[in-house]
C-alpha cells in the first residue's frame, strides 16, 4: 500500500443538522490495491458530490468509496467504481448509495492503476443528516 504512506487528509468540522461539510485526501502513488481509511462519521451523513483529480503522465486510477459501520466488512458503494484520468480540472464521480449511516467509516479502494500517477485527489461534500 504505497499510497498510504503519503496520504494528506484534511477535514472541516463536523457539521449541525442540515450543515454542509467537506472532507478532502491526497494520496501520493496510488498503486492498483489500495484500502485506505478516509474517515469516520459518528453522524449520518449525505454525500452530495465527490471530486477527482489525477496527477501525472497519462494517469488512470479505478476507485471506489464505500461504506459500512465494521470496517473489516465488504461495505456498501458511495460511489460507482469507475477510471479517472483527468489531470487539470478533475471529474465528478457517480453517487451509488450516497446516505451513510451515523457511526460509519468511508474508505477508498483501488483496483487498477496506468501510466504514471503522481497523486490522486478525493474532494468530498456532504451534509449532516
Amino acid at each position: 500500500m504505497a499510497g498510504l504512506l503519503g496520504a494528506t487528509l484534511s477535514t472541516q468540522s463536523i457539521p449541525y443538522n442540515g450543515d454542509n461539510g467537506t472532507k478532502d485526501i491526497t494520496i501520493e502513488s496510488p498503486t492498483a490495491a489500495e484500502d485506505i481509511t478516509f474517515f469516520y462519521t459518528p453522524i449520518a451523513i449525505t454525500v452530495t458530490e465527490v471530486r477527482i483529480v489525477q496527477v501525472g503522465t497519462t494517469p488512470s486510477v479505478t476507485l471506489i468509496l464505500k461504506h459500512a459501520t465494521d470496517r473489516s466488512a465488504a461495505g456498501t458503494a458511495v460511489t460507482t467504481g469507475a477510471a479517472f484520468t483527468n489531470t487539470t480540472t478533475g471529474a465528478t464521480a457517480t453517487l451509488s448509495d450516497a446516505t451513510i449511516p451515523a457511526a460509519s467509516y468511508v474508505w477508498i479502494e483501488t483496483t487498477a492503476q496506468s501510466g504514471t500517477v503522481t497523486s490522486t485527489a478525493i474532494h468530498l461534500k456532504y451534509t449532516a443528516d
